[in-house]
């Protein structure tokens, strides 16, 4: 399945983390954190982006997922994202920095 949004982000992954580290570096974001740690996970949450984009689903899941009521698997391991969430919240980021970390990639995708 032809997915050009998936494509642009695979394609633009280096640049688009980069921009996510340039937004955490800012504020009270990182402080003190090492590029290392500023970088953290980024790039596997957006190769799980592009694999979740590439994976056949019905309109119906694909509703469901955007409005959080997909299905998570007890059984699987923490995605990226979550493992970061978790890293982010034990270096005593904020729910809101987490959360503005992730529009920042966001933001970085649309600006491009």
């Amino acid at each position: 399945m032809h997915n050009g949004l998936a494509d642009f982000i695979e394609a633009h992954a280096e640049a688009i983390v980069e921009q996510a580290m340039e937004f955490a570096r800012t504020g009270e974001m990182g402080p003190g954190m090492s590029e290392e740690e500023l970088r953290d996970h980024l790039p596997e949450i957006l190769h799980a982006i592009v694999a979740d984009m590439r994976t056949p689903q019905t309109r119906a899941q694909s509703i469901a997922k955007a409005e959080g009521h997909s299905q998570a698997d007890p059984e699987q391991p923490r995605s990226a994202a979550g493992t970061h969430a978790v890293h982010r919240a034990h270096s005593g980021f904020s729910i809101a920095s987490v959360v503005a970390e992730y529009r920042a990639m966001r933001a970085g995708v649309l600006r491009m």
